[in-house]
Formats: structure tokens, C-alpha cells, sequence
């Protein structure tokens, strides 16, 4: 037991997720060999101990800083488990391994369907926090569906209904007491993944105003752990920083793999935002520094780019900027 603690560290099951976007943003086939053996010892250990009701059941596990019963059977773990087979499915077939991808692919079927069983409400439109000896949890945080969301195991119903959930959950988190809110800022990357991943920018953009906003004009310009400034966090979190990344991706319009996937022979550049008027930076692409910039002008979007020679490029603009005539300018 010791040594299989020490062989997964922290956040394993994460570690199966960021390790498969590394692997395949930059096709390091070797690299997935040597990590594949100790994914798959974590992951056939985790089918193992499935409970008879078809739920992951850890005796605690960390999910972010609110107050989410975390001894319980959590909608946020079954759907990172999901996310952990689908990714080493991925990384069998790289590897010439059809059986084990056939396998992975029917394990996460299996907690896909689970989850949309045993996890959504229909009363509320929404999932369930999770579950502790048999019976749901009675608190509902934004966390227990972004994340069913953003890992595409939702139907078209439940995702027309989380929008409207999303809409007041995710603006209504709570006043700015010591982790009393509904999320926190590490909550918030994933809360923005799926906001973004299903089109949703102008309440991401309102979210990121909102909480991320005085950040900037009340403090230090930096990210701090927590929504407000307190005793026991930090004014400067790297796990906080998710906005860059998404103004980066989705204003700007980079793609970098997540949550969309990505080919990373071409640079696409698929700008999204109901509220800017402008945007414009350099971000590090597997193929090289890409630099874009686009503005509204009247009834046109101006878009100028400049990629690393020989490399091809796909534009398109999504939600309200694609109702604009593109002009474009390319850079050499």
C-alpha cells in the first residue's frame, strides 16, 4: 500500500489527464510508454475496487477549497475517472494496444452512463453534489457539474439545462468570506473549460469580471488562492491563473488543446468573446510563437496574424464574432 502511494503522488488521477494532453500535443510515443505501465497499474487497481453499485468510492479525496463533503462518493471524482480511462484509451492505441484501448473505451461508457444515471437531478437541472451512505448530498456547488459538462458525458437536455443552473451558480457564488463560496479560483479553470467548451463566453467573460476583476484593481495584479484576501492563502497561485490561459485560447482564440483537442501540426485560431472589442498577444503553440489580433470595426472583424513559417492555419471566428465580415491581414 505504501508503495503504490508513493508511485502516484498527488492528484493521480489528473496526472493520467495532463500527461495525455502533453503526449498528445507533442506525440511523444516514448514518453507515453514509460508512463503507461503505472496509469494502467492505478487505473485497473481503481476498476478493481469498484463498489457493487458501480461507484468509485476513495475514503476522502481533495476537490477544492469549499465546504463539499469530501468523505462522500463526489460527481467530480466518477467524472475525472471517466476522463482517466477515456485519455488512456488514447494512449493504447499510440502504443499499438487495441485490447487495452477496447477495454478503457467500455470502462468509460460504463461510468459515463453511471454518472447520467446515478448523478443528474432532473428536478434541479443540475448534478448532485454526491452521494454518502446511500442517500445525495444535500448542498449543490457548480464544481459537481462542470465538470460532467466539460467532459462531454452530458445530452443536449442536460446541457440546455445546466446553462440556465450555470447562468445563477456561477454568478451568485457567495460574499467573499474565508472559502464559504461555491467555488474558488481552482474550481474556476474548470468552471471556464466547459463554459467555453459549449459556446458560453459571454457568462465566462462575466465570471472571470467578476471575480478575477479585483484582483487587478484592488490588490496586486496578481492571482490570489482564494476570491478574497485572508490569513490562510496565498496572493500569488499559479493554480489561479486560469484566465490567461482562456483569454490566451478562447478571446484571443489560440486553440491549445484543452478543452477543445488539438492537432498540433496546424495553428487554429477560433476566437470567441460576446463582450470584447479587441484583443490582441503572442502565445506559445507546439509549432512556435503564434501572434494574433482582431477588433471590431463597425459590421467587420480585422484579424491579423503571424505563425512560424510553413506552418498551416485555420481561421475561424465562433458566437457573435463570426456574425462579422473577416477581413484578414497576414503577417510575415
Amino acid at each position: 500500500r505504501h508503495e503504490e502511494e508513493v508511485r502516484h503522488a498527488d492528484y493521480p488521477v489528473i496526472n493520467i489527464l495532463v500527461a495525455a494532453w502533453v503526449i498528445r500535443v507533442y506525440k511523444d510515443k516514448e514518453f507515453a510508454g514509460e508512463l503507461y505501465p503505472v496509469f494502467s497499474h492505478f487505473l485497473e487497481g481503481c476498476y478493481a475496487r469498484k463498489g457493487a453499485d458501480g461507484l468509485y468510492h476513495p475514503s476522502r479525496l481533495f476537490f477544492e477549497w469549499i465546504e463539499i463533503d469530501k468523505t462522500a462518493t463526489l460527481t467530480s471524482y466518477q467524472t475525472d475517472i471517466y476522463a482517466a480511462y477515456h485519455e488512456m484509451a488514447f494512449l493504447a492505441r499510440l502504443l499499438g494496444k487495441p485490447e487495452d484501448a477496447a477495454r478503457y473505451e467500455r470502462w468509460a461508457a460504463e461510468t459515463a452512463a453511471m454518472i447520467r444515471e446515478k448523478f443528474w437531478d432532473p428536478g434541479k437541472g443540475n448534478f448532485f453534489d454526491g452521494i454518502k451512505e446511500g442517500k445525495y448530498l444535500e448542498t449543490r456547488f457548480p464544481g459537481s457539474s462542470t465538470y460532467p459538462s466539460l467532459w462531454g458525458i452530458t445530452t443536449t437536455e442536460q446541457d440546455t439545462r445546466l446553462k440556465e443552473y450555470f447562468a445563477d451558480a456561477l454568478i451568485n457564488i457567495g460574499p467573499p468570506v474565508n472559502r464559504k463560496q461555491l467555488t474558488t479560483p481552482y474550481g474556476g479553470f474548470y468552471a471556464l473549460a466547459s463554459l467555453y467548451r459549449h459556446g458560453n463566453a459571454a457568462l465566462a467573460e462575466e465570471f472571470i469580471r467578476r471575480n478575477w476583476g479585483k484582483m487587478v484593481l484592488e490588490a496586486n495584479d496578481l492571482t490570489w488562492e482564494d476570491f478574497n484576501r485572508n490569513d490562510h492563502s496565498t496572493m500569488s497561485h499559479a493554480w489561479s491563473a486560469s484566465p490567461t490561459y482562456f483569454l490566451s485560447s478562447e478571446a484571443l482564440g489560440v486553440n491549445l488543446g484543452f478543452p477543445l483537442q488539438l492537432n498540433p501540426d496546424t495553428v487554429y485560431i477560433l476566437p470567441q468573446s460576446e463582450t470584447l472589442q479587441w484583443a490582441k498577444g503572442t502565445v506559445p503553440h507546439p509549432r512556435g510563437a503564434v501572434w494574433v489580433s482582431w477588433r471590431i470595426e463597425g459590421n467587420t472583424l480585422r484579424l491579423e496574424y503571424k505563425v512560424p513559417d510553413g506552418v498551416p492555419v485555420v481561421v475561424k471566428p465562433r458566437g457573435r464574432l463570426s456574425e462579422f465580415y473577416l477581413k484578414m491581414n497576414i503577417l510575415e
